[in-house]
């Protein structure tokens, strides 16, 4: 992230539940454009009528089928978390600055789970 500008760090109440906030400063006076959205993933830690194991690797991978890229963390948040830094990396390509902050922020813990790495997500163009 900082290599794209982005200015991260861990925020949060817990030490092992914090949240990752990333921002490009704007030019001052104006809203901020935030995205929002999580990196955890809904597995329980006991079994319920989804999840029979749930420390079965299926829960917790992802894997190639049929062309398409299919698995739990795949659908679970990622896709507008990807579409999130893909349109932040553009807005900063632009050469545009915002009057606001362009600011990110993920939640690595949803309540009664176990916590998350830090995840360092790098954006390529095509």
């Amino acid at each position: 992230m900082a290599q794209e500008s982005f200015i991260a760090r861990r925020i949060g109440l817990l030490k092992e539940g914090f949240n990752v906030l990333r921002t490009i400063p704007g030019t001052g006076g104006g809203f901020s454009l935030i995205f929002n959205n999580h990196m955890d993933t809904a597995v329980p830690s006991t079994p319920d009528f989804v999840h029979r194991d749930p420390a079965n690797d299926i829960y917790h991978k992802a894997w190639i089928e049929g062309g398409l890229l299919v698995g739990e963390g795949i659908c679970n948040d990622k896709g507008p978390m990807a579409a999130f830094l893909i349109a932040a990396k553009a807005i900063k390509d632009s050469g545009h600055r915002l009057e606001g902050d362009l600011a990110g922020r993920q939640w690595t813990l949803a309540a009664g789970e176990a916590p998350a790495r830090e995840t360092a997500v790098k954006v390529t163009s095509r």
